[in-house]
Parts: structure tokens; C-alpha cells; sequence
């Protein structure tokens, strides 16, 4: 495979035309960098945080946490705006696996290895922007005062502010073999459109980092989104990137398994509120009593009804709800919305049918969990060990005590490994100037 470099009269051109795209609701890079390396946090011990705490493989998970968004900057192939939305969606996403699982046997080759690494990340990037905008985004539309068009943007100044500034890794993209999935799915696009997307995406890291340097963009962020900026890294504000890589790391626990043949570890990943909790708001009109279910699979739309949703107090008294699927087909998030006030200290239990059909054809199980609108917490229906966590997840390591923010940088292409492209070049100077200008984030799908 011929190594390339991003034309470098493109590249320039590139950034100075980011601010003419347009307005997007989503995780920015920065925080996809963030989430991705909070989720090898949380990892119950196995194979796959085995697998993961390898170092050499940090550089594939993050380019492709990155990855999906790359051709949403003005990247010059026709195709570049499809081709970064296929990459945010399961569909291109499972296609890539079972090309890994076709291309490689097990044990698994070191090309094989960062193949899956680069995967993951892809898969990280676009359950985390589900996520985000279903369940985050939602509560700023609700509580904050401004509109939402700097809202990734302002949010990553806030992550970088908070939490510090975020590595930027070297590029490491396996184009020709993303040229094949897109080759599958029937979408032409080229190398160069890859690598000067993902080149894209790294300068917007750095020009990131720098204007999260700048008190002035802090305050504006924080007046305009102060409900938000307050709650980014709590874990109690549901879709916040803490809640994200909670969701991630199962989302990869699930990915794992299909990986290895093992089936559908389960059908839903994550629950607002989680199964066995209390205190859930009973005013119908509060968005923060809306019931989120977040499914392991992608959706297909046209087979999902409010037939198989139930929500029943106690008494098994039927509680009418609206439902939505957030971003329609592929998706993975519906909200359920009581149409009616809830009653105040009362178990609630929500049902989903068996019989939800994924974009895959896949038949998914039944599920149920309960919740209180008092004070007390009912016993949970699941008991899923290693799996839920309700609890706040531990923080993750300083990096001034470990040495390992970001883990390997370095070339890790050999003999035996895949022969993609691997670049090392500081930001330059220049790119301070542009901090005024509007980064490369998706373009939100309209709601379903």
C-alpha cells in the first residue's frame, strides 16, 4: 500500500473553508478523543480490555474515533459528505467487520489487530454522537438559552478547559481497505479524500486545544450554554461524555462478541433511568422524564412501533407514552414520553416486546427494568455483574503521574503489521490565526 500525504495546497485551503460549512449538533473531535480513552477506563477485565491496554493499538482506536467525521470538512471528492455519514452508521460499520473477519484468521496477525482497534474507534464515534445528541444536546435545547449552532464546538473548548488539552495523534488510516467497504456499499471515493479528511480532523484537534487557551472563547461557551458547560463532565447529566464512554465501552462489548461469532451478548445497552433507581421527575412536560432506552443494534425503522413499548405502574396500570426513535433508521436510541404526568413514590416498569428487527435482520430479545418516582429504589430486574454501572465510574488516570496520556504515538507499521498511512507533523505556527473559524463537525440527520 503507497503511503500519502495530504496535497498540502488542499490542506491549507481545507481549514481556511471549514467556516463555511454548515451548523452541526454533535461530539467535536476533541471529545471523541476524550470518550474513547475514558471508556478503556472502564473495561471489566477480559479479553477485550486485554486487547485494548495494548499501547500499540491507542493510535488506531483514536484515528478512527476521529475517522467518521473527516469528510465533512470541504474535502474535494463529491462524495465526501456521504462518505463521512455512512462512517457514523452501523451499516458501513458492520460491513467493515465482517471484512476483518473474512480477511484475517485467529489468533489474530498484528495487521489483523489494528484493523479491530480502528474499528472500535468508528463504532465509539458514532454510538457517542447518538448519544450525545439524543440525550445531552436535548437537555441544553431545554434548559439553556441559546440556540444550538456552536454547539460541539463550544463544548470541546469546554472538555479541553476542563479536562486539559487533548493529544493529537499522529495520522494512521487504513484507506485501502475503507476504500473496500465503500467499494461494497456502492459509494465511490478515493485515498486522497480519505487522508486529507483525516488531516482535517487532526488540525482541528490543535486549533482546539489553542482556542480552549483563550478565556475569552471559555466565558462565551459558558454564557452561552451555562446549563450545559455546568454538567459536560458530570455523570449525572445523562448523554454527558462521561455517560458516553459508559455506553461505549458496553457498545465494544457487544462488538467484541460479534467479532468472535458469540451472537447478541444483549439487546439493550444502556437505560434511562437505570434499572433499580429512584427518583425519576414525574412532570411529563421536564424532559428528565423521558425514558431512554439505548439498543445494541441499529433499528429498522419500519418495524418499530409503539406496540412494543409498556410502561405500567405498580398496579399494572398502563401509562400512555409517545415514543421516538431519535434519528430514525440505523439508529439505536428511543425516548419514551409519558403523555402523562407520572404518580408521585410509584414503581414503574417499562417492557420492550420480543420482536424489535435490527437493519440486519436481526430478531432482538424482550427487556424489562424498573424504576421509582420515589425515594426508595425498587430491586433491579437485571443483575448484570460486570455490565451495568450506576455508580460513578472512577476517573481516569492523571496523566502527570502515568506517563501514558494517549498511549503509543509512535510508528507501529512493520513487516507484519498493515502498511497505512502514518505521519508525524507538528501544527504550524499559522494555525493560530484561525481559531475564529468554525471547526469540522457532522451535519446532524434530521430527527425522526
Amino acid at each position: 500500500m503507497l503511503l500519502q500525504r495530504a496535497k498540502p495546497l488542499f490542506f491549507a485551503g481545507a481549514l481556511a473553508s471549514l467556516a463555511l460549512g454548515g451548523h452541526a449538533h454533535a461530539n467535536g473531535q476533541a471529545s471523541h478523543v476524550w470518550i474513547s480513552k475514558r471508556a478503556l477506563t472502564e473495561l471489566p477485565e477480559g479479553e477485550l480490555d486485554t486487547f485494548l491496554a495494548d499501547p500499540a493499538l491507542t493510535l488506531m482506536l483514536l484515528n478512527g474515533s476521529m475517522y467518521p467525521d473527516g469528510g465533512y470538512g470541504p474535502v474535494d471528492h463529491p462524495n465526501a459528505h456521504e462518505a463521512a455519514e455512512s462512517a457514523h452508521w452501523e451499516p458501513y460499520q458492520d460491513a467493515y467487520r465482517r471484512w476483518i473477519m473474512d480477511t484475517y484468521d485467529q489468533p489474530w496477525s498484528t495487521e489483523a489487530k489494528e484493523h479491530v482497534a480502528f474499528y472500535l474507534g468508528m463504532s465509539a464515534h458514532g454510538m457517542g454522537d447518538q448519544v450525545f445528541d439524543s440525550m445531552f444536546m436535548q437537555r441544553s435545547a431545554a434548559f439553556d438559552p441559546s440556540p444550538l449552532d456552536d454547539f460541539d464546538q463550544l463544548m470541546d473548548y469546554i472538555l479541553v478547559d476542563r479536562a486539559g488539552d487533548t493529544e493529537v495523534p499522529q495520522d494512521w488510516v487504513p484507506e485501502e481497505s475503507l476504500l473496500l467497504i465503500y467499494d461494497s456499499i456502492g459509494l465511490a471515493y478515493t485515498s486522497q479524500a480519505i487522508l486529507d479528511g483525516q488531516a482535517v480532523l487532526r488540525a482541528a484537534l490543535s486549533l482546539i486545544n489553542a482556542a480552549a487557551s483563550v478565556p475569552a472563547n471559555i466565558t462565551n461557551a459558558e454564557d452561552t450554554y451555562p446549563w450545559a458547560s455546568a454538567n459536560l463532565l458530570e455523570v449525572s447529566a445523562e448523554g454527558s461524555p462521561p455517560v458516553e464512554a459508559a455506553v461505549v465501552r458496553r457498545y465494544w462489548q457487544v462488538n467484541w462478541d460479534l467479532l468472535h461469532d458469540r451472537g447478541l451478548r444483549r439487546p439493550v445497552l444502556y437505560t434511562f433511568p437505570y434499572d433499580g433507581t429512584a427518583n425519576h421527575p414525574i412532570d411529563s412536560s421536564n424532559i428528565e422524564s423521558w425514558i431512554t432506552i439505548v439498543f445494541s443494534r441499529g433499528l429498522d425503522a419500519s418495524a418499530v412501533g409503539n406496540d412494543f413499548f409498556l410502561l405500567v405502574d405498580e398496579d399494572q396500570n398502563p401509562v400512555p407514552t409517545s415514543y421516538q426513535l431519535f434519528y430514525g433508521n440505523d439508529s439505536h436510541v428511543v425516548h419514551l414520553k409519558p403523555t402523562q404526568d407520572l404518580t408521585p413514590d410509584t414503581v414503574y416498569t417499562v417492557t420492550v416486546d420480543p420482536g424489535l428487527t435490527t437493519v440486519h435482520d436481526e430478531v432482538l430479545e424482550g427487556w424489562s427494568f424498573r424504576f421509582s418516582t420515589g425515594a426508595v429504589a425498587p430491586d433491579p430486574i437485571n443483575d448484570d455483574d460486570d455490565w451495568d454501572n450506576p455508580d460513578p465510574p472512577p476517573d481516569p488516570p492523571d496523566p502527570s503521574e502515568t506517563g501514558t496520556e494517549g498511549g503509543s504515538t509512535q510508528d507501529t507499521s512493520d513487516e507484519g503489521g498493515c502498511a497505512c498511512s502514518t505521519r508525524r507533523s507538528p501544527p504550524s505556527p499559522w494555525l493560530l490565526g484561525l481559531l475564529a473559524l468554525p471547526l469540522a463537525r457532522r451535519r446532524r440527520r434530521p430527527l425522526s
